[in-house]
């Protein structure tokens, strides 16, 4: 933005005080002139007019537009008449100033003035996130009043491809599988959804443990003790207080086997139809014939609370719970290839965008870096890269009772 300025000195006589219609003068005027205020722009542009006294304090603002010629009555804003002295008149040329939006204090809503920016829920900060075919993104959350609990983005800078209010029944996990995006609902239903359109294919089917109490909406996200899963052409849900990992039919929903895996806490895809689960402590695999062998364990891993598998870099990203907070990068081999984020998690103070506070959701992005979700704290998702940078942020909404 560029400024011009112009100032003009003038005196101000007794007689313009006794009659308002002898305005500006470079002298004393007399009732029969009524000078004015006059300028040359040497450019089109955004103008503000004012007169000073002369101690520097503005008096009057005569114009903030495009004029080119102003009278002032020798009054002040508030119409009291101005002593005799001298004053002096101050121009400001610019080219206007250009408002960027960037958020609004503990919600960053999606509207149609700002469709650049997305976010999800209000009640409840983001659950989940999924990186879909094609380089899509799904957002969740398991409760709003306002803003959507699921939308999908076309990529992470947009477009808005749909979104989904289902206030009742928001995400507490995801996954894509073909052309299905299964939505695992706070209330133990899981929705099938046409991954292209956004419209539900069938009626939700209740995937809640027989005897269980069923969840609440507002329950802590640590409590919910289900998460789902994909073998390439199955879906799985593990069910973490009753040890059982089941496979179920992509269309029908039947359940097809189950394996028992202590504590399963989260389970994604491997290779050839097998899984790797965060079972207690631990990192196992599950093969396609239920065979079970351990990945990582013994003391690598600090109260986990979930983890990914990076197919394409053959890499395990584990959320470290605790007191930890960190984000901890695993070989294959299970050698330990380094922490993101500060021990201890994110302190009080200046905030610091590459720390972490109780990250309850990660997903890979099949590029050396991931996606973290924080629930209940901050309430954002946060995109990392292989070296430790943040590569975006969506921050949620602020909880709504405070």
């Amino acid at each position: 933005m560029s400024l011009l300025t112009m100032n003009h000195l003038f005196s101000l006589s007794r007689a313009l005080l006794v009659s308002s219609l002898c305005l500006l003068a470079g002298t004393s005027p007399t009732l029969a002139q009524t000078p004015s205020v006059n300028y040359t722009l040497p450019r089109a542009g955004r103008v503000s007019l004012a007169v000073y006294d002369a101690q520097g304090r503005k008096v009057r603002t005569l114009l903030a537009g495009g004029k080119q010629a102003f009278a002032w009555d020798g009054v002040d804003r508030i119409g009291n008449p101005m002593p005799v002295g001298s004053y002096e008149w101050r121009l400001l040329l610019n080219d206007g100033l250009e408002a960027d939006y960037v958020a609004v204090v503990g919600q960053t809503p999606t509207n149609a003035v700002e469709p650049r920016v997305w976010t999800v829920g209000s009640h409840q900060g983001p659950s989940s996130v999924v990186v879909g075919a094609g380089g899509t993104i799904y957002h969740g959350s398991r409760n709003s009043e306002g803003p959507p609990v699921l939308i999908k983005l076309g990529s992470e800078n947009g477009p808005v491809l749909w979104t989904r209010g289902w206030q009742s029944k928001g995400p507490v996990d995801m996954v894509e599988l073909g052309t299905q995006l299964f939505v695992l609902g706070w209330n133990a239903e899981l929705q099938r959804v046409d991954a292209a359109t956004g419209r539900d294919e069938g009626n939700p089917l209740d995937v809640l443990w027989p005897g269980d109490k069923r969840p609440g909406c507002d329950d802590a996200v640590s409590s919910y003790g289900m998460k789902l899963g994909v073998d390439g052409k199955n879906l799985l849900v593990a069910y973490r207080e009753h040890g059982v990992l089941r496979w179920l039919g992509a269309k029908s929903g039947t359940v097809l086997r189950e394996v028992a895996v202590p504590q399963p806490r989260a389970v994604v895809e491997g290779d050839a139809g097998a899984v790797f689960v965060l079972s207690g402590a631990e990192l196992v695999s599950v093969a396609a014939d239920g065979a079970i062998s351990k990945v990582l364990g013994g003391g690598a891993l600090t109260a986990p609370v979930t983890f990914d598998f990076d197919r394409t870099r053959r890499e395990f990203f584990v959320v470290k719970g605790g007191a930890d907070h960190r984000v901890r990068r695993f070989a294959l081999d299970g050698k330990s290839l380094g922490d993101f984020g500060r021990l201890g998690g994110r302190a009080d103070g200046a905030y610091v965008a590459t720390d972490f506070c109780d990250v309850s959701h990660l997903r890979c992005d099949g590029a050396g870096g991931f996606y973290a979700v924080e629930s209940d704290h901050l309430r954002c998702i946060v995109h990392m890269n292989a070296v430790g940078a943040v590569v975006k942020e969506w921050l949620g909404g602020s909880p709504f009772f405070p």
